[in-house]
């Protein structure tokens, strides 16, 4: 697994809220693959982004931090994804979890 950020350059419509996320994916994006980034929720819990298939790969290189990047194009968007770190199976579920806690309902039972 690999920590990194998903950043929207270019997009023909609005479905990410936001234009970066720093998460966990599994694989640098493929052309014909979809892109798949898991991080903490814009207000609690869980978000998962998924990309279109990756039509093109723009360019592979090293940005001004030093960090590995892959700026790709789907059918709609063109993003980048940044890489900070490798990590092990057990460190990103636990990168996960802390992040993306699910507050406690409240029922008013008592």
């Amino acid at each position: 697994m690999k920590l990194g950020i998903l950043e929207k350059i270019k997009s023909s419509h609005n479905n990410l809220r936001t234009s970066t996320m720093q998460g966990v994916y599994e694989k640098f994006p493929e052309v014909g693959e979809i892109f798949i980034i898991q991080g903490e929720g814009l207000a609690f819990g869980n978000r998962l982004i998924y990309t279109s298939p990756v039509k093109e790969i723009l360019k592979v290189g090293t940005n001004s931090e030093n960090q590995e990047y892959v700026l790709f194009k789907t059918e709609n968007s063109t993003y980048q994804v940044s890489f900070i770190k490798e990590m092990e199976q057990e460190e990103a579920d636990s990168y996960i979890a802390e992040r993306c806690k699910i507050p406690e309902a409240t029922t008013g039972i008592q």
